[in-house]
C-alpha cells in the first residue's frame, strides 16, 4: 500500500507492527496500532472540512492513476485470461482461473452500473 497511500490523499497509519502467524502466509502483512487508529477517528471527526478534501484529493488521485474498480477489474481479468492460457499450454486444471473470470465479469458489470448510478459522483 506504500506505493498508493501519502498524506496528501489518505490518512496513513504509521504505527504498524509485523504479523506472524504461523498457520496462514502472512509475509509482509501488518498490524495496525489500536491508538493511533483512535487519534485519526478522532481526527477526522473533528476536522470534517478537512477530512472532505483530502476525500476529494484521493478521488483525483485514483482517476489520475487509473485504480479506479473498473481498471482493477479489467487488469484482473486480463490477468486470469493469461492463468487460463498459461494452463491450457501446460494442460494443468484450469476450473479456478474460469470460474474466478466468470466472477470478475460480475464485478466488472457491477462496477459500471455503479458508475452510471446518479447518485455515483465522480
Amino acid at each position: 500500500m506504500r506505493d498508493l497511500l501519502d498524506d496528501d490523499n489518505a490518512i496513513v497509519l504509521r504505527h504498524q507492527k509485523p504479523i506472524d502467524h504461523p498457520s496462514m502466509a502472512t509475509e509482509g502483512w501488518t498490524e495496525s496500532d489500536v491508538d493511533e487508529i483512535v487519534a485519526a477517528l478522532e481526527r477526522a471527526y473533528d476536522q470534517r472540512d478537512a477530512m472532505r478534501a483530502l476525500g476529494w484529493r484521493a478521488r483525483d488521485w485514483l482517476v489520475a492513476h487509473d485504480r479506479t474498480w473498473h481498471a482493477h477489474a479489467a487488469a484482473l481479468k486480463d490477468w486470469l485470461a493469461r492463468a487460463r492460457l498459461s494452463a491450457d499450454a501446460s494442460g494443468t486444471d484450469r476450473t479456478v482461473p474460469l470460474v474466478l473470470e466468470e466472477r470478475m465479469d460480475a464485478v466488472a458489470a457491477h462496477a459500471a452500473r455503479v458508475a452510471s448510478s446518479p447518485a455515483f459522483v465522480w
